[in-house]
């Protein structure tokens, strides 16, 4: 948290706690205090109360309807994030304002008569109505960016940057900054609140800026990447605030609200964080928040405004004065008297014993009511699905009854009182103003014709189309001339056209030209930048253009080629023989990697045609045939940034616990299975590519009660770059990847004496051939399949090898009893499988007098004829198999974890010998699976094991520099880790992951859960994570598909089960305030002190004073010659450190000791100034952190060699009369 060294004048909370009986007005808290006939904000003042300044007339006419574009929300299918579903009015000073996330802009309008005014545009979506504070509006945007501008003329008074970097994403479909402004402003004492960021491991900024001139007061950017208790029990990770939602003030608390979770509450004066209830309120929160001077209301709950806990009941969305609530339950209208809310205790369904906040309801309303939407003098006004009504309040408060109301043709979404009259917002789009006196409503349709794609631009449009073969998916064009190119490319094309050009004026007008054609928005949008600096995403964009072609002729060819989407992206350019030369020179110059450049005519074309090199591909449940459960990918490494997020619906995935398979990554695709259903998106932007309708697919899967699912059956469809094979109704469907239509469908033949195909129960892919599983096996059939303890279709009689691209049955190989589902795998030209039943079945069959007659075999077969190459009946108790190609070697072991069948075996390892079925290994290794071949590392869910001799597998301790055996920990999570080449990826917590390269500890990403199924999925150079979580009520702050990419400059924390035991510590970096530890790139691992990040090594430390002042800044506002962030945090006021690094008996030895600094404040040379002691001796004298770095937010470091350590080290700080405290940030030691 960081603020301003200048004076403030707090005003005392007297005014804001202001309040009157429902009678009288509802002071507004924003000040100064707006005129009575103001709506001025949503819900009409800073505590959102929904409480008019005025009276409404009963007797209400139509004056005006005026239509817009109907929105399409950010979170279509996620009911708590609602907050641009429709337009939201706002009025004062007889202007009307809304805001408009689909055309990017604030508009106004005459109150009075609806006529428009003025628009606004910025460079992303704006989704959150504005405020009004004097006679200027306050609003922020998706670009980044808060604005004020004036009122009446909309022209722009500042704008305030609130992002660290220009860094941008696809978020809910629209290029926007990585941290978009989605906590939308509220006004108190002259000073506006914001916050910018719904990512935490992105980074969370909550600012107080000064209303008039848009200087910084305060930031908070230390609070996303605090460790925090997840809305689930046991779920602890990295990841707080996300906000995303109207903020609210009550009296010096500044109210949070965090999309999908529980709201935090600030200290509006510091900034500091007072509370944040995320797990208690597991199932609750949304964007909206409203308080009184006691109280705070959010997502049917009423909470303690100075606590937070415990949690009352109370409907969503109330209205309130200071002593009575009004909301809608079951369809009624409530009041409640909240002035005496008090704690009470009571039983719940299980007999535990728990607190409640209850207030007393005082009456409840006969007539229909789904939503009380304001309080205008003795007037609430209700809405009923299309219904609007006014109920006039009894004198005596204590019931109401209907005296107005209108139908309208679509749903209401928000009703305000302003100047007299009374705004209804719709669903649909339109917005109705009613006012007393019947008059001729006027009417403002909606009118957008786009104009036809004719003309010199509509010839070239189609030639680079033809070129190109771009049809779909995103288009930049980086400089704009007229826009006439990248209107025909809208028209022409399904392209989404993202124009690029930092001649703002042009922008403008360009952007009013596609508003007015209906274009501009869903088809195109334009951002004022200049296109050779922006931090574009990268793999955006299907086709890259230029009005301005020449421009682009010494640009960076390596910035712009970053953006090429994999798999056929292009740029295409204009340039005349000598432009192209000139360019080809530059792309010669930047080597990129996977480019072909070519002339075709006029068009220069630059093209990224096949995949990424270093990236991987997920063809299977378990990664590929051979079950290593590891993607060959090594482009994704930690640290990891978001590369897109939002754009599809979960609604299309199957439910959670079901447990359903995997999805499969391969050329650019990402396939995933979903209620009667599978569909295709885009990897590089989450744009869905395709639906394939299939009834009845994905029925054994789809489930809300915890069952094995795909853990046990195995999936459903495998894919290979050219074809997805999905076993659906008895046959096998080849599917275009592209298209997703049919291709060819396979059927198995008959059993022995049979007229009808066998049935499926697995489906792989391996080169040429497709490998089924013939006649699942039915045990019982007493329990639906896929259930728990239900061993139906988790084996196959026979395995039939097939011509993947014919149909044509290769061979055919019977079991003498089942083969599992799990325990077959293809590698190196064999197919291996083991022939056994289940223990339970042998179990249950063997009380019947049946027991098997056949020994358990583990096979081996020639995958191009089905011929036997060895096989043996020793030892064989397995229901896993995987294979390693690399090293010749195939593993037996079982797959025990959360959700899978019981007698799963997790106490033996077998490793043979591919070519002959000799044994490696065998070892009674405790494990839980399944298994995962990576190298020459089998890694289980905890341990590992190496796959050449079955030893545990040791690393060095980076503390102590001795061997200890090698784990890797999590908090809660119900699916099992799968991995890449460098990582890890599983939930802990949250979204989690272990970085193999770093050796580091658990880290999250934190702000969504990942599924019960492994969904964590690094594939074509992206870490997918499409939204597996449906059904699942958990209040994580965001509940969607995204993906991420390497970024270095992203946060990285981490925590790690090591110990210290009695050896000395020779090396280790202690970082003071900081939120988690960090394995840094030279070894040293970084400690955070205090401990407040998850287990970590606890080292035995001192500090005088005991608790000195801690700081943390995000380290993105750390610059300088050394790690941000160490950097980002600290101690002031620190005396005295003393770190002990080895037991009294032993004797010293030198090390090297480096400290690290920051001025943290706005703090000029020879403000502070401080000396330093290692061991009582001086090693810095006069140290001025400003003067030596140049400045504030500027991290150094100073080494000192041959520090002699016996069992502590000590660390004097001092500062100079008059001068502030010292200050530090790191310190690091390393053993000579």
């Amino acid at each position: 948290m960081h603020r301003r060294n200048r004076p403030m004048n707090w005003r005392g909370t007297a005014a804001i706690c202001l309040a009157h009986l429902i009678a009288v007005t509802w002071v507004v808290i924003t000040s100064p205090p707006a005129m009575s006939a103001d709506w001025p904000t949503w819900r009409g003042d800073a505590m959102r109360s929904g409480v008019a300044g005025e009276a409404l007339p009963q007797d209400l006419h139509l004056q005006w309807v005026r239509e817009f574009s109907a929105l399409e929300p950010g979170w279509p299918d996620e009911p708590r994030m609602r907050f641009d579903v429709a337009y939201e009015p706002i009025v004062a000073a007889d202007m009307l304002f809304i805001a408009s996330p689909r055309s990017d802009r604030i508009s106004a309008f005459d109150a009075a008569t609806g006529e428009h005014r003025w628009d606004f545009y910025t460079n992303g979506p704006v989704r959150f109505a504005p405020t009004v504070w004097r006679d200027r509006l306050l609003f922020g945007s998706d670009d980044g960016h808060l604005y004020c501008v004036n009122s009446a003329d909309g022209s722009l008074r500042w704008k305030f940057f609130a992002a660290p970097s220009e860094r941008m994403v696809l978020g809910n479909t629209r290029l926007i900054s990585t941290w978009p402004v989605r906590g939308a402003p509220v006004v108190a004492d002259d000073t506006v609140y914001f916050a910018a960021g719904i990512w935490p491991f992105m980074g969370v900024f909550i600012y107080a800026l000064d209303a008039d001139s848009g200087e910084l007061v305060w930031v908070n950017d230390g609070q996303g990447a605090q460790y925090t208790a997840q809305p689930h029990g046991g779920a602890l990770a990295f990841g707080s605030v996300a906000p995303q939602g109207y903020m609210a003030v009550s009296g010096q608390s500044l109210i949070v609200p965090n999309g999908r979770a529980t709201p935090a509450v600030f200290d509006r004066e510091t900034g500091a964080m007072k509370f944040f209830h995320h797990q208690e309120n597991q199932a609750a929160g949304n964007f909206a928040v409203s308080a009184t001077d006691d109280l705070y209301f959010n997502s049917g709950r009423v909470y303690l405004l100075d606590t937070g806990t415990p949690p009352g009941v109370l409907g969503d969305l109330p209205v309130h004065t200071s002593d009575v609530v009004y909301t809608a339950e079951s369809g009624k209208i409530v009041a409640y008297d909240t002035a005496g809310a008090e704690v009470e205790e009571y039983e719940d369904s299980r007999g535990r014993k728990l607190k409640r906040l209850n207030a007393r309801r005082l009456w409840q309303s006969e007539a229909r009511a789904t939503r009380v939407h304001a309080l205008a003098g003795d007037l609430l006004l209700c809405a009923d699905g299309q219904r609007i009504a006014a109920f006039k309040l009894s004198d005596d408060g204590a019931h109401a009854s209907e005296v107005w109301a209108d139908e309208l043709p679509d749903e209401p979404a928000a009703m305000i009182v302003a100047s007299g009259r009374l705004y209804v917002s719709t669903l649909g789009g339109r917005l109705l103003c009613y006012g007393p006196g019947q008059v001729e409503a006027r009417q403002y349709t909606l009118e957008a014709t786009p104009p036809p794609a004719s003309g010199p631009w509509g010839a070239r449009a189609t030639e680079i189309l033809d070129a190109t073969g771009a049809r779909d998916g995103y288009c930049l064009c980086l400089g704009i001339e007229s826009g006439g190119l990248i209107e025909a490319l809208a028209l022409q094309s399904d392209l989404h056209v993202i124009g690029i050009d930092s001649d703002a004026s042009a922008v403008d007008n360009l952007r009013r030209h596609l508003d007015a054609a209906g274009l501009y928005g869903p088809r195109v949008s334009l951002i004022v930048g200049d296109p050779g600096s922006l931090r574009l995403p990268p793999y955006l964009a299907t086709l890259t253009v230029s009005e301005e072609p020449a421009s682009l002729v010494e640009a960076d060819a390596e910035r712009i080629f970053r953006s090429v989407r994999p798999y056929g992206g292009a740029i295409c350019l204009g340039l005349s023989a000598e432009e192209h030369e000139r360019f080809a020179a530059g792309v010669a110059g930047a080597a990129l990697p996977g480019a072909e450049f070519a002339r075709a005519g006029e068009w220069t074309l630059l093209q990224r045609p096949g995949s990424l090199p270093g990236s991987g591909s997920w063809t299977h449940q378990y990664g590929d045939a051979a079950n290593t459960v590891v993607s060959p990918d090594s482009l994704v490494r930690a640290p990891l940034g978001l590369l897109w997020f939002g754009g599809s619906t979960n609604v299309d995935i199957l439910p959670r616990h079901g447990h359903g398979p995997p999805e499969q990554v391969v050329g650019g695709r990402l396939f995933i299975e979903g209620p009667d259903s599978i569909r295709a998106q885009d990897v590089y932007t989450g744009r869905v590519i395709w639906k394939r309708e299939l009834p009845g697919f994905g029925l054994v899967y789809d489930n809300t009660s915890h069952q094995p699912g795909a853990n046990s059956l195995g999936s459903n469809f495998s894919c290979a770059p050219d074809g997805l094979y999905a076993v659906w109704d008895g046959r096998c469907l080849r599917l275009d990847p592209a298209t997703g239509e049919t291709v060819s469908e396979f059927t198995l033949p008959p059993d022995p004496g049979e007229q009808q195909p066998q049935g499926w129960g697995y489906v792989s892919v391996y080169r040429d051939l497709l490998i089924a599983g013939g006649s699942p096996v039915i045990f019982d059939g007493e329990v639906p399949i896929g259930r728990m303890d239900n061993w139906d279709a988790t084996s196959s009689a026979r395995i039939i090898a097939l011509n993947r691209h014919s149909g044509e049955v290769l061979w055919s190989y019977d079991s003498a009893l089942a083969f599992r589902h799990n325990a077959i795998c293809v590698a190196d030209e064999r197919l291996f499988c083991i022939d056994r039943l289940p223990d339970a079945i042998v179990e249950k069959m063997t009380r019947r007098g049946e027991a098997p007659q056949v020994p358990s075999r583990l096979i081996a077969l020639d995958v191009r004829s089905g011929r036997e190459l060895w096989s043996t009946t020793e030892n064989v108790f397995g229901t896993w198999l995987s294979a390693s190609t690399e090293h010749g070697l195939l593993l037996q072991a079982g797959r025990p974890s959360r959700d899978m069948l019981s007698g799963e075996p997790g106490d033996r390892m077998i490793a043979y010998r591919v070519a002959d079925g000799t044994v490696a290994w065998d070892r009674p290794h405790k494990y839980q699976g399944p298994p995962l071949l990576h190298g020459e590392t089998i890694i289980t869910q905890g341990e590992a094991f190496g796959l050449l001799d079955g030893e545990p597998r040791l690393r060095r301790n980076p503390l102590t520099g001795v061997e200890i055996p090698w784990q890797w920990q999590r908090t809660y999570g119900c699916n099992t880790a799968i991995a890449s080449e460098t990582l890890l990826t599983f939930r802990s917590g949250a979204a989690g992951f272990y970085d193999l390269v770093g050796d580091g500890g658990t880290g999250n990403l934190g702000g969504f859960k990942s599924g019960c199924t492994s969904n964590l999925v690094v594939a074509d150079g992206v870490l997918n994570a499409p939204d597996y979580t449906r059904t699942c009520i958990c209040s994580y702050q965001n509940q969607t598909s995204l993906a991420f990419v390497h970024d270095p400059d992203v946060e990285l924390w981490t925590w790690t089960g090591l110990k210290l035991g009695e050896d000395r510590v020779v090396g280790a970096g202690l970082n003071l305030g900081a939120p988690g530890d960090r394995m840094a790139d030279n070894g040293t691992l970084w400690l955070e002190y205090p401990v407040v990040g998850g287990p970590s090594p606890e080292l035995q430390i001192e500090t005088d004073p005991e608790k000195p002042t801690w700081f943390r800044r995000h380290a993105s506002q750390v610059a300088g010659e050394t790690p941000a962030w160490v950097g980002a945090s600290g101690a002031e006021g620190l005396n005295r450190l003393s770190v002990r690094l080895a037991g009294d008996e032993e004797a010293p030895r030198a090390y090297t000791v480096t400290l690290y600094f920051n001025e943290p404040n706005e703090l000029a040379p020879g403000q502070r100034v401080f000396d330093v002691t290692l061991q009582d001796a001086p090693v810095l004298q006069d140290f001025d952190i400003a003067r030596e770095a140049g400045g504030s937010q500027r991290c150094i470091s100073r080494s000192f060699t041959g520090i002699v350590v016996g069992s502590h080290l000590t660390l004097g700080l001092s500062a100079e009369p008059g001068s502030a405290p010292p200050v530090l940030c790191g310190v690091e030691v390393m053993a000579e």
